[in-house]
């Protein structure tokens, strides 16, 4: 599509260039008819429009690619134009000389004084060399005035979307004072449940407890940097697989394993548990024959996720997969060019490997 939108407005701008030039040329014919009472071969007004054209698109050329960012470059402009003139005149004078010699012409042009041809090839040169440079100026004034108003447009846009981001950023910040208000009211009847409720099953206590610091981990915000310790995550996936296996009924055949040195790593929160999740979402948890595996290990500041699950075989609601892309766009900005993020999957079974590989400001040093 856009070639053909190149083309067709290069085709355009042709047909208005023809449409000038026979008018301009027709103009010129009928002014020197009358002015010398007859019209010159059909040779000589080939030639010398080619020639006089010529000049008129080079010293357009010239003016056009020296003047950058609509700013021209004078000296060098009017160098090129000189010269480019001098081999005009030289073109102008030998052409008919040349015409002569192959015998296009049947009198002879040799008559003709060399300071009568320069000063009408001079003449000539100048006034065309006038008219391109008035064109070619149009082009690079045109040219600068799209460019002003394009960053015009640009700026304008910026300021729009700074603005959009202002108040999205109030607005963020209003819900997250309104946050604070809801988190503690919630986390105080978490407790006061879970005094009045251990005296009669103290593992329903203690879920209350697991929830309540599952809640307090997604609500509390991590150091400047956006990173939290990776022993911290891990201990916010373990709560959260707890959980999982009291509302299975201890019927949740997965397997969870971290190793390595996980105490010196720090990591952006909550992508692990993101794609965690999922297991619970698409995942057949029942199978004893097949259990989930969720294996994670920490080797000289590089960790390695895999997760292998069989997949459930009944109908279920479609994924958005805002998760998933939440996850790579997040891991995107805090490790570019530094993980691997690869899923395997077939109508029966899944698979995940992430690799990060972590800078060495966020390897802890005690």
């Amino acid at each position: 599509m856009k070639l053909v939108n190149f083309i067709g407005l290069h085709l355009r701008a042709l047909k208005w260039h023809l449409l000038f030039w026979v008018v301009f040329i027709a103009y010129e014919v009928l002014v020197a008819y009358y002015a010398n009472g007859g019209f010159s071969t059909l040779t000589d007004y080939v030639t010398f429009y080619i020639i006089n054209i010529s000049l008129f698109y080079l010293t357009a050329a010239i003016i056009v690619k020296n003047s950058p960012g609509g700013n021209p470059d004078y000296l060098k402009i009017v160098l090129y134009i000189i010269l480019g003139l001098i081999v005009y005149i030289a073109v102008k004078y030998y052409v008919p000389l040349l015409y002569v010699e192959m015998g296009v012409y049947k009198h002879d042009k040799k008559d003709l004084s060399f300071y009568t041809a320069f000063r009408a090839a001079l003449f000539r040169g100048i006034y065309f060399i006038g008219f391109a440079t008035a064109y070619a100026l149009s082009r690079v004034t045109l040219t600068s005035q799209k460019r002003i108003t394009e960053l015009d447009k640009q700026s304008l846009q910026y300021r729009l979307e700074q603005e959009t981001l202002q108040k999205n950023l109030l607005a963020s910040q209003y819900a997250f004072l309104k946050a604070q208000v809801n988190p503690h009211f919630l986390f105080n009847m978490l407790s006061f449940l879970h005094s009045n409720v251990y005296k009669y099953s103290e593992q329903l206590g203690d879920q209350i407890i697991h929830l309540a610091d599952l809640m307090r981990y997604a609500f509390t915000e991590p150091e400047i940097d956006g990173k939290v310790e990776l022993a911290a995550e891990i201990a916010h996936i373990e709560n959260y697989l707890s959980l999982n296996k009291i509302r299975f009924n201890d019927k949740l055949y997965l397997n969870f394993s971290s190793t390595g040195d996980i105490d010196d790593i720090r990591i952006i929160p909550l992508v692990l548990i993101t794609i965690i999740e999922n297991i619970f979402k698409y995942g057949d948890l029942s199978d004893p024959k097949h259990p989930a595996t969720i294996a994670l290990d920490v080797i000289d500041c590089r960790l390695h996720l895999q997760i292998t699950n069989r997949k459930i075989r009944r109908n279920h609601a479609l994924s958005s997969g805002i998760g998933m892309v939440n996850v790579q766009k997040r891991l995107d900005q805090a490790y570019p060019e530094q993980y691997e993020l690869n899923v395997i999957q077939n109508d029966l079974d899944y698979q995940l490997d992430l690799l990060i590989n972590f800078p060495q400001n966020e390897v802890l040093h005690n």
